[in-house]
């Protein structure tokens, strides 16, 4: 298997993101990746002092910007991990930090919700994000069972046993692709 790791900054224009992604996947096709990997919070860029939240432009698992990845997955035949704002239904003032897999025929066949949020340092995502409650889910592909962990959640060494107790072959961490800290 090979993985491509697109290790980019999101800009604010989620078009622009969607389309930059676009040119990676294809571009990591190329290169003979199976799979690639953005980074967390990928549809947008949204600084600390923004007035912007991410609820304002998050979107559902099934919006626009993931429906798009899925076309190019299906195009390149690779299969696409990327973080997204998922939109939370209960309130208008935070979303969810998700990343979303998306196999290579198209089919999104994972998401995970962040559920350890960093209010550490100058940064408070509660802020901003309702974590995830779901527990941590390995999703089955021809190259192994994947896990997932978002940033911060590195400093969990639970979510790692609890994901490995579940045979897990890969535990891929997303890490942000700006410099928050």
């Amino acid at each position: 298997m090979k993985l491509a790791s697109a290790q980019l900054t999101a800009s604010s224009d989620k078009m622009a993101n969607l389309k930059k992604a676009c040119d990676y996947v294809e571009m990591a096709k190329d290169a003979g990746a199976e799979i690639i990997l953005f980074p967390e919070m990928y549809m947008s860029y949204i600084p600390n002092d923004s007035e912007i939240r991410p609820a304002e432009i998050a979107e559902t698992i099934n919006g626009p910007f993931v429906s798009a990845l899925a076309v190019a997955a299906k195009k390149n035949h690779i299969y696409i991990i990327c973080g997204i704002y998922e939109s939370f239904t209960n309130e208008f003032e935070r979303a969810y930090n998700t990343v979303v897999i998306i196999s290579n025929t198209g089919e999104i066949i994972g998401s995970y919700r962040k559920t350890h949020l960093c209010d550490a340092w100058n940064v408070k995502e509660s802020d901003t994000f309702v974590p995830g409650n779901k527990p941590f889910e390995v999703v089955k592909t021809p190259f192994g069972k994947i896990g997932l962990i978002i940033c911060y959640e590195l400093r969990f060494p639970e979510i790692s046993r609890q994901l490995a107790l579940k045979i897990l072959i890969f535990c891929l961490f997303l890490p942000p692709g700006t410099k928050v800290f």
